[in-house]
């Protein structure tokens, strides 16, 4: 607890003349999923009075019921802050016992999107036959990778788009929409190509980490192809695929 001024006078010429100096620590960057090192300077703290100095510090966490908790009784010392919010409190005391407090409020944010690594195709590398059926291909399943963050222990890796290189309704490709159906972990692809085309209908399934703040990682992508005859390309599928018909909720928007 603060010991109170000795006089109206004091505790006015005080509140006039303190400075309390707690650089660049307003909002600060999650280093960890645990707690961030933030560093806490009260050193800048002045006494008005003639010969008068800053004497002794106190540093606390203000806890969400009000209470204190002691974090350090020097002018410089390091919180080690969670993300999100939290306020902390500095006392400072003079030599004949006058002093005054201070409030520090902190934001411990996440802006440093996730990294994507080892990324791999462990599903289908083409579609076969051309039935007009949705295949459906899973993150985890059949899209892998590593995914770390500098704040978020477990960032997700999600797809985020698909794109076709064929219109939905192309020249013989059957009266099917849609073609495309994006949900964050698995996405449906159809069975068909424009048999008019002879080189084929290609996929592009793009995929990124996220992490629990929003923040989204460098795009990954793979390329799925429908080809237009079997004699193009072969399409191994020994672990068999997972098929859903139109109207299936797996693949309803």
């Amino acid at each position: 607890m603060a010991i109170p001024f000795s006089s109206a006078s004091e505790r006015l010429a005080w509140r006039r003349s303190r400075l309390v100096s707690v650089p660049y620590v307003t909002t600060v960057e999650c280093q960890s999923p645990t707690t961030t090192p933030v560093p806490l300077d009260g050193t800048r703290s002045t006494d008005p009075d003639p010969g008068d100095s800053i004497s002794h510090y106190q540093w606390f966490e203000t806890l969400p019921d009000g209470g204190l908790v002691g974090i350090g009784n020097q002018g410089q010392v390091t919180a080690q802050v969670a993300f999100g919010s939290h306020s902390y409190l500095l006392d400072v005391y003079d030599q004949e016992l006058g002093s005054n407090e201070e409030p520090v409020s902190l934001t411990v944010r996440d802006t440093t999107p996730p990294t994507v690594s080892n990324f791999a195709n462990d599903g289908p590398s083409c579609l076969w036959p051309p039935n007009h059926a949705f295949v459906v291909l899973r993150v985890g399943r059949d899209f892998t990778a590593d995914v770390t963050d500098r704040c978020d222990a477990q960032p997700k890796l999600v797809i985020s788009e698909a794109e076709s290189s064929e219109p939905v309704l192309g020249g013989g490709s059957g009266n099917t929409s849609p073609d495309i159906v994006v949900f964050p972990d698995h996405v449906c692809l159809r069975a068909e190509r424009d048999g008019t085309d002879p080189v084929g209908r290609s996929y592009t399934v793009q995929l990124v980490g996220v992490d629990f703040s929003g923040n989204r990682s460098v795009p990954v992508s793979t390329e799925i192809l429908v080809p237009h005859d079997s004699s193009q390309q072969r399409c191994s599928n020994d672990r068999g695929l997972e098929l859903a018909a139109d109207g299936d909720p797996r693949c309803t928007p």
